[in-house]
C-alpha cells in the first residue's frame, strides 16, 4: 500500500509577505509606495509598521490628503516626507508646524520648500538658525510674491 504525504496548503505569496516580510518584500513595499497612484494600495501601505514603507507613502504625490494627515504624526523622517509632499493640506503643514518633529532641521526644510506652506511658518523659518532653511523659506516666499 502507498503511502501519501499531505502538506499542508502555501500561503500565498502576496499575504505572506504582508504577514512575514523579507528585505526582499519591504523594498518592493517601498517601490510600490513611491510609484503607484492606486490609492486603494496606498491606503493598504499606510499601515506599514515599516517608516521605510511610510516615507514612501508620504512621498507619494498621489497620496490622499487623509493619509498625509495620520502620516504626520509618525518619525521624523516620515513627517518630513509629509511636509514636502505638495498635495498635504495646509491643515496638516500647520500640525506639523506646532508639533514636536517640527524642530527636527530634516521637517524644517521640508516646510521651507513646500509650495503650499502658510506665509506664518515661512516667515518663522526665515529666521531659523540654519542657514539652508532660511534661504528655502526666503525662496518660497519670494515665489509667492511673484
Amino acid at each position: 500500500m502507498k503511502k501519501y504525504t499531505i502538506y499542508p496548503k502555501k500561503q500565498s505569496y502576496v499575504s505572506s509577505a504582508i504577514q512575514d516580510p523579507t528585505d526582499e518584500d519591504i523594498e518592493l513595499q517601498v517601490d510600490t509606495a513611491g510609484f503607484t497612484s492606486d490609492t486603494r494600495i496606498l491606503r493598504r501601505l499606510a499601515k506599514s509598521p515599516y517608516w521605510r514603507v511610510l516615507q514612501a507613502v508620504a512621498s507619494n504625490p498621489a497620496t490622499p490628503t487623509d493619509i498625509l494627515a495620520d502620516l504626520a504624526e509618525y518619525s521624523e523622517a516620515v513627517v518630513a516626507a509629509v511636509a514636502a509632499n505638495p498635495n498635504t493640506s495646509v491643515e496638516t503643514l500647520d500640525k506639523i508646524a506646532r508639533s514636536k518633529q517640527f524642530y527636527a532641521s530634516e521637517v524644517k526644510l521640508s516646510l521651507a520648500m513646500n509650495p503650499n506652506t502658510p506665509q506664518e511658518i515661512l516667515h518663522r523659518l526665515e529666521d531659523d538658525y540654519d542657514r539652508d532653511v532660511r534661504a528655502k523659506a526666503f525662496a518660497n516666499l519670494s515665489s509667492h510674491v511673484s
